[in-house]
């Protein structure tokens, strides 16, 4: 739910290619017309709220390993969708996340023994601050929901021959303080409790769907990041951007000098960038998939791992020109028909 009058939900898609999946919907709560706000090829599932409004969903890309889920938070209209969470080694994301009421993220990942653990990322750093708290009390964890008294009310069991029961967890000295309901007859897979919670902050929307494209602007694509253990620092330089689509190349187009690229592009029609030398070799990419709502403006730093990295203050050549037009004379891709 919302704030105001509004459900987000997920149900089965086609894409034009005939890939199945699944994707978010938006609709009033009273009312039967929907709206869809993802695009991207895969799966949205287990969406939640976090108390900045937006919504936060479970994602199986087909470019993502197989079988591992990421966590993308997005605003409720479908818009500046990003990688909030990748699991780490062997590590599989089971449940969606979920931000208490001081500020804390939890969520389960199965270990390589096929047991739910129970772990916590900062809201500010979601990317490198993975930290495992189930430790002590051990078991398998498979379902989790926050309470407003700091605690969290779980789906547990001790061992894999054990069924599960409904515990209420103390995450702070993780000690299992009670038992809700534990009868062997019964598995007990999924939590939600009722009570009263923070209502979140109410976004508003920038979608114009009287629009049919959307802007992107890149500040250097030859930007990597900071850290020297940063991927892809190949010290190649890439003169050309390449925009991908599902089964065809949408355009190749030359950056500035500066490294920045400005694109008006399709709204609502999923894509991939890479980026290209001189000689039309792939410097990095492709990248993850990427979709932009109808009137939507995005902007991005480079081509770097996770989103703490802020642009220098200065202004890219590529915004002293007109954007340019996304897709031009398709081509297929190797491969595809």
């Amino acid at each position: 739910y919302l704030p105001g009058d509004k459900i987000i939900y997920s149900q089965v898609v086609y894409s034009d290619n005939g890939q199945k999946g699944q994707a978010l919907f938006a609709r009033a709560s009273g009312g039967n017309q929907e709206e869809q706000i993802t695009f991207n090829p895969g799966s949205y599932a287990g969406t939640s709220m976090l108390h900045d409004g937006r919504i936060i969903s479970m994602n199986r890309s087909l470019t993502s390993e197989l079988n591992k889920s990421n966590l993308m938070v997005m605003r409720p209209d479908g818009t500046k969708e990003m990688l909030f969470y990748k699991s780490e080694d062997q590590g599989q994301l089971i449940s969606k996340g979920m931000e208490t009421e001081t500020g804390e993220i939890y969520l389960l990942e199965k270990n390589d023994e096929g047991l739910g653990k129970l772990f916590s990322i900062s809201y500010n750093n979601p990317l490198k601050s993975r930290k495992l708290i189930s430790e002590k009390v051990g078991g398998d964890f498979i379902g989790i929901s926050p309470m407003v008294n700091g605690r969290l009310l779980v789906c547990y069991r001790k061992s894999k021959e054990a069924s599960y029961g409904l515990f209420e967890l103390d995450p702070r000295n993780m000690k299992l303080v009670r038992s809700v309901f534990n009868d062997p007859r019964y598995k007990t897979i999924e939590a939600l409790v009722v009570e009263q919670h923070m209502v979140p902050k109410k976004i508003p929307s920038e979608v114009n769907m009287k629009e049919q494209t959307a802007l992107l602007l890149c500040q250097d694509v030859n930007f990597l990041g900071f850290h020297q253990d940063t991927a892809m620092t190949k010290g190649a330089k890439a003169v050309k951007i390449e925009v991908l689509g599902l089964t065809s190349s949408l355009g190749t187009v030359d950056v500035e000098k500066d490294g920045s690229v400005y694109l008006k592009l399709k709204a609502d029609t999923p894509f991939q960038l890479q980026t290209l030398n001189e000689e039309g070799e792939i410097v990095n990419g492709p990248s993850s998939w990427i979709n932009l709502r109808p009137n939507e403006r995005r902007a991005c730093v480079g081509c770097h791992q996770g989103n703490e990295v802020v642009p220098a203050n200065r202004q890219p050549l590529s915004v002293l020109k007109e954007p340019i037009q996304i897709p031009r004379e398709p081509r297929l891709l190797a491969g595809k028909e």
